[in-house]
């Protein structure tokens, strides 16, 4: 079966149904996944996100799902931090700076990347006296819905 890439949004929303129709996991309803990393220094690291199914074929929603490179990404922040300047690492006699590290992961889909760099500097920083915030943001509406319940179930916030 061929897949034509077209559509008026140029090669985006064309490449973007051919991705989704290929996953095969569109019509699979809402599933909840466990992705489990290792690190010698951190220990392991278990992260859970709900993949929910894509909204009304429209496949602008595809990141309702957890994509690989998300996974292979979770694993190598997992397992070097310091390539992603999470330099926490734990034994280091590290002196905070005096700004909070700041995060930001822009198309965060269903949040797996955030959320392991979250548990990632909680791991790292936990006895120590520093901050960090990790923001992760997406575009489309039930993306951003799915992404806030997934942070919402795993991250207690802090009493402002």
């Amino acid at each position: 079966m061929a897949h034509r890439i077209s559509g008026s949004n140029g090669g985006f929303t064309g490449a973007a149904s051919l991705l989704a129709i290929r996953s095969g996991v569109a019509a699979a309803g809402m599933v909840e996944r466990i992705f489990s990393f290792n690190s010698g220094e951190i220990g392991k690291i278990d992260v859970r996100v709900t993949d929910i199914s894509i909204e009304n074929q429209d496949y602008r929603s595809v990141e309702v799902q957890t994509w690989g490179g998300a996974y292979v990404l979770a694993e190598t922040i997992v397992e070097h931090p310091e390539q992603f300047g999470l330099v926490f690492r734990i034994g280091e006699d590290y002196t905070c700076g005096e700004r909070p590290l700041r995060v930001l992961q822009l198309g965060a889909g269903t949040g797996l990347v955030g959320l392991t760099a979250a548990k990632v500097l909680v791991a790292s920083l936990a006895k120590r006296d520093c901050r960090a915030t990790v923001v992760a943001t997406d575009f489309y509406p039930s993306v951003l819905d799915n992404l806030k319940t997934n942070i919402e179930k795993k991250v207690p916030r802090e009493p402002e």
